[in-house]
């Protein structure tokens, strides 16, 4: 999986829907356990994003990973971490990103 390329449809979906509350994006690879391949995408929010404009970025990542769970966690204040499972079989990751 191309990291760039997750990061740069982060950037452009932003843009194209006018989503100036995201202040930066990054984006990491991180293995599970089982060996199972996990995209983390940190996005630090400068306000408060709408929860449909969220579930467009979701789906798109998805469409783009091939993804098959998705999770989300918010560890600091203002940044939201996606999480997503690049198989179909179930997940077992328990770390932190």
């Amino acid at each position: 999986m191309d990291l760039n390329s997750i990061k740069s449809f982060v950037k452009d979906y932003v843009k194209k829907n006018g989503l100036i509350e995201v202040r930066y994006v990054k984006v990491r690879e991180v293995e599970g356990v089982k060996g199972q391949s996990m995209v983390l995408i940190g996005i630090y929010l400068d306000k408060p994003m709408k929860f449909d404009a969220l579930m467009g970025l979701l789906n798109g990542l998805t469409a783009l990973i091939g993804a098959g769970e998705r999770w989300i966690y918010a560890p600091h204040g203002k940044e939201i971490r996606l999480m997503i499972a690049q198989s179909t079989a179930p997940s077992t990751y328990r770390g932190r990103g």
